[in-house]
């Protein structure tokens, strides 16, 4: 996720609407990345393929979600953000601000 996050911002690009033809990394822009250096670039872009379909679903509902602390909703509070904790790993940096 910090590769598209980094490559998306040195080009200025929102990887949502991200064009996959625009995902070409080098060798030399995978070397921090030694999961992803040693995939074929079309497995990298199906990766990133499930990222961005992922984000928008969760692009869909973050705004629906009420984080009110009230009493009656604490548990569904806790409930939700445990769910987000649990895949912050895949919510492109954008959307996460």
């Amino acid at each position: 996720m910090s590769f598209i996050d980094e490559w998306c911002l040195s080009k200025t690009l929102d990887p949502i609407k991200m064009d996959l033809e625009e995902l070409k990394p080098k060798p030399e822009d995978l070397v921090h990345y030694p999961k992803l250096e040693k995939l074929h670039i079309s497995d990298i872009k199906d990766r990133f393929k499930f990222l961005v379909y992922f984000n928008k679903q969760i692009e869909k509902v973050l705004h629906l979600l009420s984080l009110d602390l009230s009493q009656k909703s604490a548990e569904g509070v806790m409930s939700i953000k445990n769910a987000i904790l649990k895949c912050r790993f895949a919510i492109f940096y954008g959307m996460k601000n």
